[in-house]
């Protein structure tokens, strides 16, 4: 799967981290903080915050503050989502070959 993803530029956890954000902002209808998508994930707070600066950095999602509280609110650019329009296919690809019967060598 990590050979799959580094083709549209994405590592494992940077994949599974945009997945959670998009998905939990489709659920929502509404941009997410980065405690929902940590927990989402199931990856600790530093590492999604890690993660999230990365994603930003190559313009998968934005990052503005949250008027509420500290922290950021956070979605997903049309970019990000065409990547993982793209990661999706990777992952289908990628989990058919992992539970196929191996052949004797």
């Amino acid at each position: 799967m990590e050979a799959e993803l580094k083709g549209v530029g994405l590592t494992f956890p940077q994949w599974l981290v945009l997945d959670a954000t998009n998905r939990l902002i489709h659920e929502s209808k509404d941009a997410v903080n980065q405690n929902a998508v940590a927990r989402r994930a199931e990856l600790d707070r530093m590492t999604v915050s890690q993660v999230m600066r990365t994603l930003a950095k190559l313009g998968h999602v934005d990052r503005g503050p949250d008027a509420v509280g500290p922290g950021y609110r956070i979605w997903v650019t049309s970019k990000g989502e065409k990547t993982l329009t793209l990661a999706e296919d990777c992952a289908r690809r990628a989990v058919p070959a992992a539970t196929a019967p191996r052949r004797p060598q």
